[in-house]
């Protein structure tokens, strides 16, 4: 059953939130991870912390809940990661982050990458709100939005 929108923050991410993240990754990935590339801690760890600077903390009610990194690049923005709490997922938050970064990119008149893993459940986000396979690799897709104007 879908759950009901809800509203949701953003803050900015800290090396504070590391071990949150590195968590999240858990709860959301790790099934996905050990059916495709194996669970590895160390390099999940590494994962949650990398690019921290373009991290935000999906926030609802003080509470922590979700993380997006998003990279701006020269040329394209770049949808790094995003995961949401599993008791939250449904509740069109990843949508809305996702349309978020694609406003974004329409005023930049840039496109939006991504890699998502195959099997996993984010992708029918994508391929929903306009992106399309660029590339197949064994075990992810590299996915692409375009805004209208290019």
């Amino acid at each position: 059953m879908k759950k009901n929108k809800i509203n949701f923050n953003l803050r900015n991410a800290t090396a504070d939130d590391i071990e949150f993240i590195f968590q999240l990754r858990v709860q959301t990935m790790k099934k996905d991870f050990d059916n495709t590339f194996g669970w590895y801690e160390d390099e999940q760890r590494k994962r949650a912390a990398d690019e921290i600077q373009n991290a935000q903390i999906v926030m609802v009610e003080q509470k922590n809940i979700g993380v997006i990194k998003i990279i701006s690049k020269s040329n394209e923005l770049h949808l790094h990661q995003m995961q949401i709490l599993p008791e939250h997922q449904g509740e069109g938050i990843g949508t809305e982050l996702v349309r978020k970064a694609l406003d974004r990119a329409e005023k930049l008149n840039m496109p939006v990458t991504l890699l998502v893993l195959k099997g996993a459940a984010a992708k029918r986000i994508y391929d929903r709100l306009g992106f399309y396979v660029t590339d197949e690799y064994e075990n992810n897709y590299k996915m692409c939005w375009q805004p209208k104007r290019i």
